[in-house]
């Protein structure tokens, strides 16, 4: 990344950091509730938050919500600590400007979950001196729709209650085990709710008839197959015609998306901004979906209030969206990290927040299990 890749963002490109502090905080929140995906079980939201101070005591957060182990990604959260400590913290120290930043980052190869987290934290920090999302010159809505995210073993009550807080799109998490014929029992015709299965990468082309009962129904998979099968995607939609697909793991960039989109395999895709690694790859998702005519929508990886802030962000700048994975923290955790938290309106919609974070300092440092501080001179 050498130059400018928006005219938009010259003010932020040309910024200068000033940093005095870097440190970096692992979390662990525990859930209200298990939640089971195609991946596995999950108690608790384990996290890193990152924190920038400059020469002016002005502070900066961003968050790392990839998983604690390499189950979603390659990335999991101690090698990220190793990252920050020994490559991202020298280009910190090293760069004068935001853009200066960027050039320097783009020297490390993958990582896009610790890259987005520490150019999140350098946007929230220059937030306080200029405007970031506000200065993108694309439609956006203050209305964001939610969608929500059920697990693997769902009852009907749950639809029910979700139904009734009016979300825009129902998620359910299957593998090759899910029973189908089970929810074709639920009556979900007088919710009016747009349907969603994700897979998690957990299919095969064995599980060919789960698929086209799926795609008969008329309801898209997200990431049936593990990310890098695309030739699976590519049988799977010549086989089955009605099939559509949304792509989650598979898209960590745009010449991903661009691939994809040559091959005909993708009709939706799930875009988590600290997937493809933070704002300038995000907003390139962004730009080619629109032009390309490809749904778009914001997932997440069950963040805290600084991820799910960060990400209404771009959810924004997708006025078409049907809805995104960005539904309240509340419906977690009981205690979120930050004062403002994200929640529905009588519509169930979410109301639009600018890009800042009041941290709650007291959670903050309860839910800590360790934390490291280094000081940039």
């Amino acid at each position: 990344m050498s130059a400018l890749p928006y005219a938009f963002l010259e003010q932020i490109w040309n910024a200068p950091l000033q940093l005095t502090q870097m440190e970096w905080i692992a979390i662990d929140l525990p859930q209200k509730e298990v939640f089971q995906s195609g991946i596995g079980k999950r108690t608790s939201k384990q996290t890193i938050i990152i924190k920038v101070v400059d020469k002016n005591g002005q502070i900066g957060y961003g968050e790392c919500p990839c998983r604690p182990d390499p189950f979603y990604s390659a990335e999991f959260l101690d090698a990220v600590k190793q990252l920050l400590e020994q490559f991202i913290l020298p280009i910190l120290t090293s760069s004068k400007t935001y853009g200066a930043f960027q050039q320097n980052l783009s020297k490390i190869r993958g990582w896009p979950f610790a890259k987005a987290a520490i150019d999140f934290a350098l946007l929230s920090l220059l937030s306080h001196r200029m405007s970031i999302f506000e200065s993108i010159p694309w439609p956006k809505v203050t209305q964001i729709p939610p969608g929500i995210s059920l697990g693997l073993k769902t009852v009907e009550a749950r639809i029910q209650q979700a139904a009734q807080q009016k979300y825009k799109r129902l998620k359910f998490k299957i593998n090759p085990a899910f029973p189908l014929d089970e929810f074709k029992e639920l009556n979900l015709a007088p919710y009016h709710i747009p349907l969603l299965f994700d897979a998690n990468g957990t299919l095969s082309l064995n599980d060919s008839a789960l698929i086209e009962e799926i795609a008969n129904m008329g309801i898209a998979i997200e990431q049936p197959f593990p990310p890098g099968r695309l030739d699976w995607c590519m049988e799977a939609k010549k086989d089955i015609p009605s099939l559509k697909i949304c792509l989650d793991e598979e898209i960590k960039g745009l010449g991903q998306l661009k691939i994809a989109h040559q091959l005909n395999i993708v009709d939706e895709v799930n875009l988590k901004p600290g997937r493809v690694g933070g704002l300038i790859p995000s907003l390139d998702i962004i730009e080619y979906c629109n032009i390309h005519h490809i749904d778009c929508w914001v997932g997440g990886m069950f963040e805290t209030g600084f991820g799910r802030i960060t990400n209404m962000q771009f959810a924004a700048l997708l006025p078409n969206a049907k809805a995104h994975d960005i539904s309240p923290a509340s419906r977690y955790f009981d205690e979120d990290i930050i004062q403002n938290v994200i929640e529905m309106n009588n519509e169930g919609y979410l109301d639009y927040l600018p890009y800042s974070f009041n941290v709650v300092d007291d959670i903050l440092e309860k839910y800590s299990q360790e934390k490291r501080t280094f000081f940039i001179h």
